[in-house]
């Protein structure tokens, strides 16, 4: 018998947390040797003898007070300790993912990385798994952890029937194909704020740095500093990264060749554009595009 607890909260996602205790449970049809047994736990209970507890997501911060002190001695016991989505800001405030390997949701990577910079947060990653401790981005990354969890415990066997069974593809996801560029404008830089305007309302132009600093009103080299302050980004990755996200757009929303889109964002070169494209993204434009099509039939 393995014991996994679900650690929720009042304001926890119900969909993840019926979602993943379903999943679990339905493995258990398949399993004739390890069967799951999942306890639902508050914030601020103790954590005893359990193989491995889940922090699951909650719209507002649960406080998990004492739960974390908890936590941390159910790791120190051997228990695996891990999060979906959002629930990783809280495992983070236990400190057991100082200087480890985590992911989160992709658009909650730079508020994370802001609260617990010693944490290598790898937001391209759908799950993160180690002896000791996982990690799932998305709301609907507890699919990739929970068939994890299965493999784990049960079997590789176990978890493909269990795949086959609820129609979930159980080969690992990439966060990259869904994300889209959080662009940072709250940095209250009005200098800066002018030069990401004029990037972000023609992409495809070729803006130059000269350029950029002219219309900041300031010199290039203190244009650059203070860009990289405000967004984390040098001028020309900011302009990449806008001109990837309206690529993206408009393979999922036009007809358009892929030839015909490089052109649009700024990219004569369609190999070059391709290449940046599967690099940074993830798959390839017409992969993409694929993914993305809702077929008639």
């Amino acid at each position: 018998m393995t014991d996994i607890g679900l650690i929720t909260g009042q304001t926890c996602r119900q969909s993840v947390l019926h979602g993943l205790s379903d999943l679990l449970e339905t493995a258990n049809t398949f399993s004739t040797t390890a069967p799951l047994n999942v306890q639902i736990c508050e914030p601020d209970a103790r954590f005893d003898d359990l193989d491995a507890l889940i922090i699951l997501p909650c719209q507002k911060p649960d406080g998990l007070s004492d739960g974390l002190r908890h936590l941390q001695t159910a790791h120190k016991n051997g228990s695996l300790i891990g999060s979906v989505c959002m629930g990783a800001f809280r495992l983070a405030e236990t400190g057991l993912l100082d200087g480890r390997p985590a992911t989160t949701h992709w658009s909650a990577a730079a508020s994370f990385s802001q609260q617990f910079p010693t944490v290598q947060l790898d937001c391209s990653r759908t799950v993160i798994e180690e002896p000791d401790l996982i990690t799932a981005g998305g709301f609907l990354a507890w699919i990739d952890l929970g068939l994890a969890l299965i493999r784990r415990y049960c079997s590789q066997a176990v978890m493909m029937e269990t795949a086959h069974f609820v129609l979930a593809d159980p080969g690992r996801r990439d966060q990259r194909v869904y994300a889209r560029f959080q662009d940072v404008t709250s940095h209250g830089d009005d200098h800066i704020l002018r030069a990401q305007d004029i990037m972000r309302q023609n992409p495809a132009h070729h803006h130059t740095i000269a350029a950029l600093a002219d219309a900041a009103r300031l010199e290039p080299r203190t244009f650059l500093r203070r860009f990289k302050r405000a967004t984390g980004l040098t001028p020309t990755r900011y302009l990449q990264k806008h001109r990837l996200d309206q690529g993206c757009r408009l393979l999922e929303t036009t007809v358009q060749s892929v030839e015909q889109i490089a052109w649009a964002v700024g990219y004569q070169d369609t190999g070059a554009f391709r290449a940046l494209f599967q690099r940074e993204i993830g798959d390839t434009p017409s992969e993409y595009r694929q993914r993305y099509t809702i077929s008639d039939s």
